[in-house]
């Protein structure tokens, strides 16, 4: 996924000076090509995520667009106050490509593992929220992202084709659109299904794999909420009053992603649905200190397909 938006936006900016990109202390994997192309809108600052956001909203005051790359528990956790006070209160757009999200660098331990940043951006104003599964859906996004002249948090996860799980067919990432969820997948022709899945990120092609594998015996549907924020609340709706299960999956802590964003807007916006058969997945309430590579980390905590297919089981 990294290295399809960093691709994307060397494209873009060769047409756009506005654009200036914002290392902190990541490799790109293209750093060469980013400093011909974007010269000196090519500006590498080690360590220094507070300042880094103080300068993006600088650049962003003088029509700027600025793009800072940087591993999600820094580009969130470590700089929160200047993103919320020197963007988002002064309305000066920033565009913040989180790299590693998730457990993504699990082996590096808690201080990298960003399992709240969901929560904390969701929290801001003007912040809208994306999370894309796979690197098609990443060089769709990210010309949308440069364009609309709002503050955007984009969730990169490791690999570009997924690892775990089922790539979603090529058209769905192509027509992928900010604000939009769609239903990627679907297991069966009837009208009403026996699950809705909701998922992002990682979790998609999971989900994907999880309706193919039931098939046969479950009526599925994965319903893709890549915006987070806003969220496609009329097509939330739409898929759960033709559902009479809801699973929501997340590689997220439960509390402040996916699944409270799905349910808070049901509860506001759909108060005299019967929402009474949602379910969740996703990361429990504590610190996880089980270290290791992602896809250990996933099945530790029981967000891998066969475990999902067992729950699913014990709901219908």
């Amino acid at each position: 996924m990294r290295n399809a938006a960093i691709k994307k936006i060397i494209e873009i900016g060769k047409l756009n000076k506005k654009i200036v990109f914002l290392s902190v202390d990541q490799s790109t994997g293209n750093d060469i090509e980013l400093k011909k192309v974007l010269k000196e809108r090519f500006i590498i600052e080690p360590i220094s995520e507070a300042n880094v956001i103080g300068m993006a909203s600088g650049l962003s005051a003088e029509g700027y667009i600025p793009l800072i790359f940087n591993h999600a528990t820094f580009n969130s956790r470590r700089c929160y106050e200047q993103i919320l006070l020197d963007s988002s209160l002064q309305n000066f757009p920033i565009k913040l490509i989180s790299n590693g999200a998730g457990f993504a660098t699990s082996h590096l331990g808690p201080t990298h593992t960003s399992i709240d940043d969901v929560s904390l951006m969701r929290q801001i104003p003007n912040m809208n929220i994306l999370v894309p599964s796979n690197a098609e859906e990443v060089s769709t996004l990210i010309p949308q992202v440069i364009n609309i002249n709002k503050s955007f948090y984009v969730r990169l996860s490791k690999f570009g084709i997924p690892k775990f799980g089922l790539m979603p067919e090529k058209k769905f990432n192509l027509k992928s659109l900010v604000g939009k969820a769609r239903i990627i997948h679907k297991n069966h022709k009837k009208l009403i299904n026996d699950i809705l899945i909701i998922s992002n990120g990682v979790m998609t092609p999971i989900a994907i794999q999880v309706s193919d594998n039931l098939k046969t015996k479950i009526k599925i549907s994965v319903l893709d909420m890549t915006t987070v924020k806003p969220l496609d609340g009329k097509n939330l709706i739409s898929n759960v009053k033709k559902s009479k299960n809801i699973l929501i999956c997340e590689e997220h802590s439960i509390i402040g992603g996916l699944g409270s964003a799905c349910i808070e807007y049901l509860i506001d916006k759909y108060p005299k649905y019967n929402i009474k058969n949602i379910y969740r997945v996703g990361v429990p309430d504590k610190f996880i200190l089980k270290h290791g590579d992602q896809e250990g980390v996933l099945n530790y905590l029981k967000l891998d397909a066969r475990s999902i297919e067992k729950k699913i089981f014990n709901i219908v």
